[in-house]
């Protein structure tokens, strides 16, 4: 099983919201099976207004039912409605009548039951049956023109009723005719409605997941805390499926962490909602993305501009809008436009490796598997000011369907109340966070990242840490942190020395520009982490090139940056063995791929495929593998220990694993520790359905496409006569 589905994305609360007041947790949606493309709306309670949080944060797990395809990649979205407590209403048209609940201009029918005859084929004669009967419900109070004030029973008329003969031929007709005439009046009236705001908290899309395994849970981590003035009492929370196919799941959470927020939020306001063409041009994006102005209020402090976008479609000139790279020009109150690329240029850089689809590909600020992070804008704009927005995107001329989906809010404050405040957000190394996997376990310096939540700028940060029962260390950060922006922070030289079992790392913050900090209850963070593994200081990268090799290379690194071995690549369908010698310490092998598709991906298959694995230098013997379907990197942290001996070898276990469980189409595996000469599909009574090849072996995908269902053994064979078996189910 690929590494990114090794695990569930369980994230401790502690590492993942950075604040250290009481939490309160509130579930709106349970494991909740998005079945339909369309709204799921719930009433949820929440915590009273009275009650003060610091931070609001939206946990959304999603899953997969047990027989669900959860396939394609398709948009999700999150969303609070508000109740402004008005009322707006719509001019409308009552009708004076309604024929069986439908709505007619005219009918003429009869009073009276009228009948149809038919002939009878086994009888020889004919039967007679009552015609329609139309149930004519009347409006006719103008001053409640959609309230009923009679009902009129009526039969079909205006039909030749006929007669026939023992063959069933028509001899003779009469006609029915109506009695009764009734015409459409329509009353015009004015339908009054709640008007009901519809704010958009979070959006991601879904991963390639048809290949998972069932089980596998990706949890998405979103900011809320703009949306308190909504989020208390009772109210409405909205999930947005914009999918067809079966299974995917929802869970969403809400953790409300008690405390007194920096600036807290007053009041939203729309400035551009909902999906828009692009490119059309008889209906140009320009027509919704106007000119608009706001009066800001007298009791406004701050204000910030909050865009999601993402674009979608297909169209035939640059297969617009998802995989075209556009840029949107935000000018605010007539000043210098700001350009902003509307694009995603790290897809294949995603955890979720080896998706289904065309995962890596790089796209309109989105990638498959991955949450959408909105662009926020900080105003100059204060109480009483007058506000001007306009955003204009390139100009451009579609063949087909085009669009973009936006939401832009402008979020009002109040007065922040703190001077001096840096806060942890998330500690991106050492973790067991999934979204970080790529990147750990690590074995030599951690990273944090921190946000300025003050009102003054941030030049100094000192820190202290320690992993596990290790002695505490001091960390210093130099930058120009401006309020409400955040960077990253190197940790230099953790400790690994010291009593691991502990496996939990701390960090936090002593000291803000050489001072204490004045507001502590976000300043500290903790994670659990994974010791990286140990391989002995001689060792061998074996490497089979597809047919790309130039898009290829590899680096090892110690903790000081300093390559230490490196290889690029120009032969095709080549294998490598380098013999890679290291001191104690910890290292880092990163292997690239500037086509962005890994050693093999199944589009183009022209390509075709490569590995890359770490051998024993000493004996035939593996150490370590990778996923071939990686996208642009992947990177092995590690450490070093002593030459091989019979004491080491013998901490490495062989195993395999398959995925998915039943396989319909191709079995994946993950080897460890064991070189596989053959591999064969042998049926329950011993019969071999397929053996596999080298090249598929390497490649660790077995094709099992018409082979008949039912359950199998999948046995492999290593080179010291290892015979390990997995129970596969075909279906």
């Amino acid at each position: 099983m690929k590494q990114a589905l090794l695990f569930f994305c369980t994230l401790l609360v502690s590492q993942v919201f950075a604040a250290n007041g009481d939490t309160t947790t509130i579930r709106a949606f349970d494991k909740f099976h998005m079945n339909r493309y369309g709204n799921f709306d719930k009433r949820v309670g929440f915590p009273s207004s009275d009650k003060k949080s610091q931070r609001i944060w939206l946990r959304l797990t999603l899953g997969c039912l047990s027989n669900g395809q959860c396939e394609w990649d398709y948009t999700l979205k999150v969303a609070i409605r508000e109740n402004t407590g008005k009322k707006d209403s719509t001019l409308k048209q009552a009708p004076s009548f309604r024929v069986n609940g439908n709505i007619q201009d005219s009918l003429l029918y009869s009073s009276d039951t009228t009948w149809i005859n038919s002939f009878n084929s086994t009888t020889k004669k004919t039967d007679s049956v009552p015609a329609a009967k139309y149930t004519i419900i009347r409006y006719l109070n103008t001053l409640t023109p959609t309230t009923p004030t009679d009902t009129i029973i009526g039969w079909a008329a205006n039909f030749y009723r006929y007669t026939f003969d023992s063959t069933g031929k028509k001899i003779d007709s009469t006609f029915i005719a109506s009695n009764s005439k009734i015409t459409k009046v329509n009353t015009p009236y004015y339908d009054v409605f709640d008007v009901i705001n519809t704010w958009e908290m979070a959006r991601l899309i879904t991963p390639y997941a048809k290949f998972f395994p069932k089980t596998f849970q990706y949890q998405y981590i979103f900011d809320v805390t703009d949306f308190m003035p909504y989020l208390h009492d009772s109210a409405d929370v909205r999930i947005t499926y914009e999918g067809y196919t079966y299974g995917f799941t929802s869970t969403i959470d809400f953790h409300f962490i008690e405390g007194i927020t920096n600036r807290e939020p007053i009041r939203l306001e729309k400035v551009y909602s909902g999906y828009f063409p692009y490119g059309n041009p008889n209906n140009s994006i320009e027509n919704y993305l106007t000119l608009k102005t706001f009066k800001i209020d007298s009791n406004i402090a701050e204000s910030k501009l909050r865009i999601m976008v993402t674009g979608h479609g297909g169209e035939q000139n640059e297969n617009c809008a998802e995989f075209c790279k556009k840029n949107y020009y935000l000018k605010i109150n007539n000043n210098t436009p700001i350009t902003q690329s509307v694009w995603r240029d790290n897809c294949g850089s995603n955890p979720i490796i080896n998706q289904g689809g065309t995962w890596i590909y790089d796209r309109s600020n989105w990638c498959p598997g991955e949450l959408i992070k909105p662009f926020e804008y900080t105003l100059t704009a204060k109480a009483n000011d007058s506000l001007k927005i306009e955003l204009d995107m390139d100009d451009f001329t579609a063949n087909g369907s085009a669009g973009y989906g936006y939401e832009a809010y402008l979020v009002y404050y109040k007065p922040n109340q703190r001077a001096m405040d840096a806060g942890i957000e998330e500690i991106m190394a050492p973790t067991n966070n999934f979204w970080h996997s790529k990147y750990n376990p690590a074995c030599d310096h951690g990273r944090v990242r921190i946000k300025n939540f003050g009102k003054e700028t941030i030049n100094y940060v000192r820190f202290k840490f320690k992993a596990g029962n290790a002695p505490v260390q001091t960390g210093e950060f130099f930058t120009t942190l401006l309020p409400n922006e955040s960077v990253e922070a190197p940790l230099y030289y953790i400790n690994w020395q010291g009593d691991l079992s502990n496996k939990t790392f701390e960090v936090w913050i002593d000291a803000v520009n050489w001072k204490p900090d004045t507001y502590t209850d976000n300043n500290t963070l903790k994670s659990t982490f994974n010791i990286t593994q140990t391989i002995p200081l001689r060792f061998v990268v074996e490497t089979r090139t597809n047919q790309r090799p130039t898009d290829n290379d590899y680096s090892i690194t110690d903790t000081e940056g300093r390559v230490k071995f490196s290889k690029v690549f120009t032969q095709p369908n080549t294998t490598h063995y380098d013999t890679v010698t290291l001191g104690y310490g910890c290292y880092t092998f990163k292997f690239n791929d500037k086509g962005g598709n890994g050693l093999s991906f199944w589009n183009p298959p022209v390509e075709g495929a490569g590995y890359v694995r770490f051998m024993n230098a000493y004996e035939f013997g593996l150490l370590k593998t990778f996923t071939a379907d990686f996208g642009n990197f992947t990177q092995f942290n590690f450490t070093t220990g002593s030459p091989v001996g019979q004491n080491e070898l013998s901490s490495f276990k062989p195993s395999f694993n398959i995925y998915p469980q039943p396989a319909s189409e191709m079995i994946h595996l993950q080897i460890e520790h064991i070189y596989p000469v053959s591999i064969e599909l042998i049926d329950l009574h011993g019969r071999l359905a397929k053996s596999y090849s080298a090249d598929e072996i390497a490649r660790q995908q077995l094709p099992i496409r018409g082979i008949q269902q039912g359950i199998y053994l999948l046995q492999l064979k290593g080179t010291k006569g290892e015979l390990l078996v997995k129970k596969v189910v075909i279906e």
